[in-house]
């Protein structure tokens, strides 16, 4: 992980459609949480694990545990959030289908500047030559392919992320990771007559993550 980075994320592409066993992979020992869920197509597995604030060390190790020595293919990718954040899981989608070209699952984000990343397992026995956002990893690996990008959204909505490729079957996985503020203000609340039922109180802090910080409570 890049010094200081505040997210990552493992994409893992088994050959066969058998799921990997042995459990979340790990980073320096820390369990991974997956988003979404394995997408099992004819000849691959598609999986994506992800960890916010991962522990920052030039020695650390990720740890993927393959009970069934399968033949994996892993991407790790790592995501610097602004200073005061950190990044949490906004939407996850995924899907696989037996035989069609250019793959594409789309999610719905709800908040601006998400980043979404992308991974692909593919029956074909070529590399992508397109995508929609930025590729991370492409291989043909013999039988199939995996493949894996990313993209930087600045508005909130729906985006698709695609591959160009030839028909095959295929499964993808997309995760798109919000930011979130990561340091509360201490200070002290106020509170101001609105009406003879209501009152304004006023709590200064920052994690609300609809940047309110003003709040009505009815009392008789």
């Amino acid at each position: 992980v890049g010094s200081g980075g505040d997210l990552l994320v493992v994409s893992i592409v088994a050959g066969g459609n058998t799921a990997r066993t042995g459990g979340a992979p790990t980073y320096n020992g820390v369990a991974l949480t997956q988003a979404d869920a394995n997408r099992t197509a004819n000849e691959t597995v598609t999986e994506m694990w992800y960890l916010t604030n991962p522990p920052n060390g030039a020695a650390y190790n990720i740890s993927i545990p393959n009970n069934g020595g399968l033949n994996l293919y892993a991407t790790a990718s790592s995501y610097f959030a602004q200073s005061g954040n950190t990044f949490a899981l906004d939407v996850a989608n995924g899907n696989t289908n037996g035989n069609s070209a250019n793959p594409s699952v789309s999610v719905t984000t709800t908040a601006n500047g998400d980043v979404i990343v992308g991974a692909m397992g593919n029956g074909g026995n070529t590399a992508p030559n397109g995508r929609s956002g930025t590729m991370l990893y492409e291989n043909d690996n013999g039988f199939f392919s995996d493949s894996s990008q990313y993209f930087y959204q600045t508005t909130a909505g729906a985006y698709a992320t695609s591959w160009t490729i030839t028909a095959d079957d295929w499964g993808v996985v997309v995760a798109a990771f919000k930011q979130v503020p990561t340091t509360t203000t201490v200070g002290t609340a106020t509170a101001t007559a609105a009406s003879s039922t209501t009152i304004n109180v006023s709590m200064p802090y920052t994690v609300d993550n609809n940047a309110n910080n003003t709040y009505t409570v009815a009392y008789k």
